[in-house]
């Protein structure tokens, strides 16, 4: 039994209903809609305002943990495909040094490229699967940039298709009206 006088600090409480949060039974599917959040959050006393710069917040950081994941997945990829590319090379250099070349008297000179490229593959290992902390957040910011240049782009592009199909497909016109002029640029029109 709980003692209901006892006062309790921001971080508390925050733990408690987090508590209390993660025993409740699930809802059918695990979703919630934006609704069931505000009025949740409504009841708690918590504004509308409030919940969406949580809603801003928590997409920009699970955007930037989804980078950090995919920045870690790239470094392993490439990893992997080094150590094929090491493989399959040294394998066909050895053979055409051992087999071809010397006649099974011993190696000379395929160890020498096998040293050389282990360094590289040496790092890449490092990188893929000891990655320094710096490296994976600015992986991680580099590809949400890349995101939203991207996000843009498509965004540029739906506008420029949504003004095709209204017949606004030109980005600069002159068109002759009477005895003026009319110039179009983007959305902008200017009668002279």
């Amino acid at each position: 039994m709980s003692d209901h006088s006892m006062k309790f600090s921001h971080e508390q409480m925050q733990d408690i209903l987090r508590l209390a949060m993660n025993k409740l039974p699930l809802k059918e599917g695990g979703q919630y809609t934006y609704e069931e959040i505000v009025m949740t959050a409504a009841e708690l006393g918590i504004s509308i305002e409030q919940i969406e710069l949580a809603l801003e917040e928590y997409a920009a950081v699970s955007e930037y943990d989804e980078a950090k994941e995919q920045y870690l997945e790239e470094k392993k990829d490439s990893f992997r495909g080094f150590a094929r590319t090491y493989g399959i090379v040294n394998a066909l250099l050895f053979i055409l040094d051992v087999a071809i070349i010397n006649g099974f008297t011993g190696w000379d000179w395929s160890y020498y490229v096998m040293f050389g490229m282990g360094f590289p593959l040496a790092f890449k290992y490092m990188e893929a699967f000891f990655p320094k902390k710096k490296d994976i957040e600015n992986g991680a910011r580099k590809l949400v940039e890349k995101w939203k240049k991207d996000r843009v782009k498509r965004e540029e592009e739906l506008r420029r298709r949504q003004l095709r199909k209204e017949g606004k497909d030109s980005v600069f016109s002159v068109n002759k009206i009477g005895k003026g002029y009319q110039i179009r640029i983007g959305n902008n029109i200017i009668d002279i």
